[in-house]
């Protein structure tokens, strides 16, 4: 008598199918891969524990891709009824099924095996990416780890040929020197004006339009017209002559144009959300920056702001017509909204550089990774003048590469117009010409046959004329008397500020080499741009970098790529303003001065998103394919977007707020005194060293100006005053105590508590005013 299996029995056999063992593997796999990824996410520093339970998800993985075989077609256990199977199609011979089955697993094994390869790298360096940024970090283990991640990306490439063939050399425009001399004169002349009306470091009406004037001039006079300019303007009526006949506008919406706008959309979030908490408190910089907005609005025009070491002025123009369009006033945020705009513009420019290089998914993939990046945030919304370097550098980069690529005189013009309104933005941009210079003599070098050198350098002249012809204002004060143009410049790269400790060579190497460790190990560690010691990049995309990197250079080596070759050098030369700090090598790197990497770095971070989209969908087609694509990128953006959240939204303004003074708590104090029983000329602080900058309590107070301070051996000034007094004081000011004890007998002292922590409490001495008020002067009811 056969025995009646038990269902545990039944559950065993079930289990032991292959099916049943992709599932349960890959089910686990999937398990412990998301466990992993949320203990990275969480934590402040990432765990040895999470690294482990990625490397157990991957063996998993790995595990459920052993398993081979179908399942039985018509199992039965003895005693034990099972549901009838489906009816299956009609079937090969018997004795060709076995074989049959086994070449599709095979097959399928195969492109599991071909798909996971890419990954398998990505996790690698990830978890080493991870040990280094541990708490403490484990450099040796975390090395290895990223050695081995980019070793085997660097195999996968090459095995799978994902380097791709050499470029198809661009069709050449045959530029003409048709120039229009009339309107080149008129170019000259009228920026000969321009540039003498800028004299005494001053914007006048005249002299600016007679520059915006040139600037047109001078493009029309250079442009190389396709088409006559009378047969452009002629079509363009007539096309708004239709459009204001249509009755209806239909504007066609494609999947690359909305996936730009939820792209966009992201990087938007990212900055100018919680725009007005975040950053929290402003520092010295931010006052000074804001007294040039207040010049401004009072009218004053400088072309170069001497204030603070000097300042270029695009920040302060722009600043001042926020405030009259939107009113946000002489403040904090108004210097925040600048940047955040500034940052958010040149996300399409991101777009546009990948597009040119590769196609509309790379462009895409290096926009989102620009987006959602800490390092870009940080410095566009901190509400100085850093995101107006990469604002200038990406669209000037896109115009380059356009005009190496095609000779086309037209980009070349662009580029030079784009780099020479950069130069009205921030310094770091001066050294940005060298770029240009190198990726001209890349051209040069590596030419193909046919391609005509002079036309390049022809080209490339007009290119710095441009450039030129849009610094003349600023020309102008760069070479008058007592001018402090370079002053900031070399103050950093030569001894005249500070001596030069050791070898200039030595210390120049050695900045270089911090610098190129601040993606993925060891930052800046001024705490107002970013978190101090922290890489600028976060562990998932400073392990894409590296992969991004490797990639050029695999491009460079066996596809003679001049493109591949030229970001990287373009990368050192764009951090030069932050390693030529020979003079104060502890300011190196800097996040700030080499933000005009920014666009080189996200286009190389971008390739390896691109190559493993294109790899899946190449090895994984079909329905279940994309949907395994959509998963895997989707935890990847959703894993890059929580750590980037974290980082700035969380961590970011906790260690802000340890390190600013709370002038906006002691400002709201002095101008509910003054609002109320007192005025702003009757709140006083006392002098205490290293404590909060009196100019920014006036301006969170609503007085822009306002700033009185004294030492305690002169608040003898304020007696005799009938009115109330209120003088704010540090806690640790006994001196201050002391002297309005002496002077103020019927003073009262309170502790205000900070809403931050104690360290940040702050003493109210209030001294009630003695004039009394005649009631019969009151209005009568």
């Amino acid at each position: 008598m056969t025995p009646t299996p038990s269902v545990l029995d039944w559950l065993k056999y079930k289990l032991g199918q292959p099916r049943a063992q992709r599932w349960l593997r890959f089910g686990l796999a999937a398990l412990f891969a998301v466990v992993g990824v949320l203990a990275l996410v969480g934590a402040v520093t990432p765990s040895l524990g999470a690294v482990l339970v990625l490397a157990v998800a991957v063996g998993l993985f790995f595990w459920g891709l052993s398993v081979r075989g179908a399942n039985a077609p018509a199992a039965e256990m003895p005693g034990l009824t099972l549901p009838a199977a489906r009816p299956a199609p009609a079937a090969a011979p018997a004795e060709d099924a076995p074989a049959r089955a086994a070449l599709f697993d095979r097959e399928q094994l195969i492109k599991l095996m071909a798909g996971a390869r890419l990954p398998s790298a990505l996790v690698l360096t990830v978890a080493g990416q991870s040990l280094l940024l541990a708490d403490p970090p484990k450099v040796a283990a975390g090395v290895t780890l990223l050695a081995a991640g980019v070793a085997l990306f660097a195999v996968v490439v090459w095995y799978d040929h994902l380097l791709g063939t050499a470029r198809p050399v661009e069709t050449e425009a045959e530029s003409k020197l048709d120039f229009r001399w009339w309107l080149l004169g008129a170019a000259l002349v009228l920026g000969a004006y321009g540039f003498y009306a800028a004299g005494d470091n001053t914007y006048r009406w005249g002299g600016v339009i007679a520059w915006v004037l040139s600037l047109a001039a001078w493009m029309a006079a250079l442009w190389d017209w396709r088409t006559p300019p009378a047969e452009m303007a002629r079509r363009s009526l007539a096309r708004l002559g239709a459009l204001a006949e249509t009755k209806g506008l239909a504007i066609p919406l494609s999947r690359v144009a909305l996936v730009f706008l939820i792209v966009l959309g992201i990087g938007a979030y990212f900055r100018f959300a919680q725009l007005d908490a975040i950053p929290p408190e402003m520092t010295s910089d931010h006052v000074e920056k804001l007294f040039d907005v207040n010049d401004v609005l009072n009218g004053r025009h400088p072309v170069f702001f001497e204030r603070n070491t000097g300042r270029e002025p695009l920040q302060f123009y722009f600043a001042a017509l926020l405030i009259e369009l939107f009113h946000t006033g002489v403040t904090h945020l108004t210097l925040k909204l600048t940047g955040a705009i500034a940052g958010l513009v040149m996300l399409p420019f991101m777009f546009l550089i990948g597009k040119e290089l590769e196609d509309t998914e790379f462009g895409l993939w290096a926009m989102l990774l620009a987006g959602m990046s800490f390092w870009a945030v940080a410095i566009s919304r901190v509400g100085l003048r850093f995101p107006l370097t990469p604002l200038f550098v990406a669209p000037m980069l896109w115009f380059l590469l356009r005009a190496l690529r095609r000779n086309s005189r037209n980009d070349f013009l662009l580029a030079g117009l784009t780099l020479g309104l950069g130069l009205y933005g921030y310094s770091t941009i001066r050294l940005v010409p060298l770029v240009i210079v190198l990726a001209v003599v890349i051209w040069l070098i590596w030419s193909p046959p046919g391609r005509s050198r002079r036309q390049l350098i022809a080209n490339t002249i007009l290119l710095f004329a441009t450039t030129f012809f849009t610094f003349l204002p600023l020309y102008r004060y760069a070479i008058s008397p007592d001018n402090i143009f370079w002053y900031r410049s070399f103050s950093r790269l030569t001894g005249e500020e500070q001596a030069i400790n050791g070898s200039v060579i030595q210390i120049f190497l050695e900045n270089n080499w911090n610098a190129l460790r601040m993606f993925n190990y060891l930052g800046d560690q001024v705490w107002v741009n970013t978190l101090p010691g922290k890489p600028s990049l976060d562990y998932i995309t400073g392990a894409l970098f590296l992969f991004g990197v490797a990639f050029a250079l695999g491009r460079v080596v066996f596809r003679r790529d001049r493109v591949a070759l030229f970001l990287l050098l373009a990368l050192p030369v764009l951090l030069l303003p932050s390693t030529l700090s020979v003079a104060f090598p502890n300011e190196n790197p800097s996040v700030v001065r080499a933000g005009g990497a920014i666009p080189v770095v996200f286009t190389l971070t971008a390739y390896p998103l691109w190559l493993l989209w294109k790899r899946l969908r190449a090895v994984w087609p079909g329905l279940r394919g994309l949907w395994a694509r959509r998963l895997i990128f989707g935890a990847m953006v959703t894993a890059v977007f929580v750590v980037n959240s974290d980082m700035y939204f969380r961590q970011y303004p906790r260690q802000y707020l340890g390190g600013a003074e709370n002038a906006s708590e002691i400002g709201a104090v002095v101008r509910d005194f003054a609002q109320s029983i007192g005025s702003y000329d009757r709140a006083w602080m006392c002098l205490h060293p290293y404590w909060a900058d009196t100019r920014a309590v006036g301006i969170y107070a609503g007085q822009v100006g306002w700033e009185q301070v004294l030492p305690p051996d002169q608040l003898g000034q304020l007696a005799g005053d009938p009115r109330p007094l209120l003088i704010v004081m540090h806690p640790q000011g006994q001196d201050c105590i002391a002297a309005a004890r002496q002077l103020f007998p019927t003073g009262t002292l309170t502790l205000r508590h900070s809403a931050r922590d104690p360290n940040h409490d702050y003493l109210l001495f209030f001294v009630p005013g003695t004039e009394d008020l005649d009631e019969t002067t009151l209005p009568q009811p």
